[in-house]
């Protein structure tokens, strides 16, 4: 039996803070993409549990856990927001948004 395999699709919405920045997407530590604002990737990964997370810089999202089945396709949005600027400097861990969409 070959490796299970599932998808995760991340779209950046077109924020207008750090437009002309692109936004790392992790999947366990990895780096699997970078986008630009207004742009998606889609990404081919085992089945099981993953944790994925936004980083720009030394801002990141908070971590978003999926649990992946065989053939699964999960969708995550991702954004910038005038409120990260603040956040940058007060809780940069946390800067950066990554939901489910």
């Amino acid at each position: 039996m070959g490796v299970l395999v599932a998808t995760i699709r991340v779209r950046r919405d077109a924020d207008s803070a750090g437009y002309f920045r692109r936004m790392a997407i992790e999947v366990d530590g990895t780096v699997v993409a970078c986008l630009r604002p207004d742009h998606e990737e889609t990404v081919s990964l085992s089945a099981g549990r993953h944790v994925v997370r936004a980083r720009m810089d030394w801002t990141f999202s908070p971590p978003v856990e999926v649990q992946l089945a065989e053939s699964d396709e999960v969708e995550l949005v991702t954004s910038f927001p005038w409120s990260a600027l603040v956040n940058m400097i007060i809780r940069p861990r946390s800067a950066l948004v990554l939901r489910r969409a």
